[in-house]
């Protein structure tokens, strides 16, 4: 399971604080809703990635500690997502037209599979923290240095 739970939590809610502010700007950017919603999945992508990579090279992890760390960091974001989030998604309806409108946009579900595949890739690529190494690690010999006349 998780190795380090303070460091997967904090960075489970660094990457809400990521998406949050990221969503943030993006929903005032001049720019289409369907670029928004590309633009958010690339967020948690890359943001996925970045963080992982903090925590995979300080505690190297499998495919199932990599799920683990993908799922808990996902139930991190949907419970600040329901205290903090909500409030701005429902406007002046319900708190349940707020969840129905956020949970129904296909974006977060599909940066959702992304954000664990890019976990789970993650774990893969560094090798148990250890980014990969190149084969030869022997040095290479010097040649020799000629003698000062």
């Amino acid at each position: 399971m998780i190795k380090n739970w303070k460091l997967a939590l904090g960075l489970g809610a660094g990457f809400w604080a990521i998406m949050f502010i990221g969503v943030s700007a993006f929903m005032v950017m001049p720019i289409a809703v369907l670029w928004q919603r590309i633009l958010e999945i690339i967020l948690a992508v890359l943001a996925s990635f970045i963080l992982s990579r903090i925590y995979f090279k300080k505690y190297p992890s499998d495919l199932k500690e990599a799920l683990a760390l993908g799922i808990f960091w996902l139930v991190i974001s949907a419970v600040l997502d329901l205290l903090i989030t909500i409030q701005y998604v429902k406007a002046d309806g319900t708190y349940l037209d707020g969840l129905k409108s956020f949970y129904g946009m296909w974006s977060l579900w599909v940066s959702f599979v992304l954000t664990l595949i890019s976990i789970i890739a993650t774990a893969k690529i560094t090798h148990g923290g250890q980014l990969m190494k190149s084969q030869n690690t022997t040095p290479l010999p010097m040649p020799p240095i000629p003698p000062k006349v």
